[in-house]
């Protein structure tokens, strides 16, 4: 990890910096949501999110909600001259500690082993499983069920 961690971040996601997410949407592999969509989230779907910052700059969000007694992560992406730099485990750690404040226990963390257009195969942390999620099973509607999202 190649940064300073006093420059380093993060803002609970609201009325006034929501609309960044629009810029932070880069790749085709992540699920793009609007304006609408994300407003909805936050005053309607139960739904939260944190920005992480570098130098007071925005380069990665993290979309998520409590269902009951767990949680659940919808979008989690850092801008892609960032990534493997470190700031995608901080933004996950950081939505780990909230998870963990508010009593919600079993997370799960997958390591991606491949993607194609078939879906992911993804194997949790500490077992010998590999699991194969279908593209069908992580897209929201019709339109996110393009092989495109995987390549």
């Amino acid at each position: 990890m190649v940064y300073e961690k006093d420059k380093i971040d993060f803002r609970i996601l609201d009325d006034s910096n929501y609309k960044l997410i629009k810029d932070l949407q880069q790749d085709i592999y992540t699920r793009n949501w609007n304006e609408g969509e994300i407003e909805h989230l936050l005053k309607k779907g139960g739904g939260q999110g944190l920005i992480i910052y570098l130098s007071k700059k925005p380069i990665g969000y993290c979309f998520f909600r409590n269902l009951v007694d767990e949680a659940e992560i919808l979008s989690l992406e850092i801008k892609s001259k960032y990534r493997n730099k470190g700031f995608g485990l901080l933004l996950f750690k950081k939505v780990e500690l909230y998870f963990a404040d508010k009593k919600i226990n079993d997370i799960v963390t997958v390591k991606v082993i491949s993607s194609d257009n078939k879906g992911l195969l993804v194997k949790p942390e500490g077992t010998d499983l590999n699991i194969l999620i279908k593209k069908s099973q992580i897209a929201i509607n019709s339109a996110d069920a393009r092989p495109s999202r995987f390549v």
